[in-house]
């Protein structure tokens, strides 16, 4: 909880001190997103390793499965595949909606 703490302390701060060097509206908007695509991309990482390592714990649950089955249900196997599987999809579908905004933006600048 403390470490929540922090990092939501932290990201305020770096907010206020973009917010602070803004002149006027439009550059205290470009100043509050950067941030955010940051924390975009760092989400993104974070899904992609949580997801790997659930797809990588439901093959070793899948091995404890074949060895003792009664220990192991089948149905925890494919709960966490099928978790690791949408956290990996939740990532590819970020990634492509922040790729298509940064393509949408280099265009527009192209037009300019």
């Amino acid at each position: 909880m403390r470490f929540l703490r922090f990092i939501l302390l932290l990201t305020s701060m770096l907010l206020l001190a973009n917010l602070a060097w803004a002149i006027d509206l439009g550059g205290l908007a470009d100043n509050a997103l950067t941030p955010v695509s940051g924390l975009a991309a760092a989400a993104n990482k974070i899904l992609i390793l949580i997801g790997v390592g659930l797809l990588a714990a439901g093959v070793v649950r899948y091995f404890e499965h074949r060895r003792s089955p009664g220990q192991v249900h089948m149905s925890q196997v494919m709960i966490v595949v099928v978790l690791g599987l949408v956290l990996i999809g939740v990532a590819y579908v970020g990634s492509l909606s922040e790729g298509g905004h940064i393509a949408n933006e280099k265009l527009m600048q192209r037009r300019a």
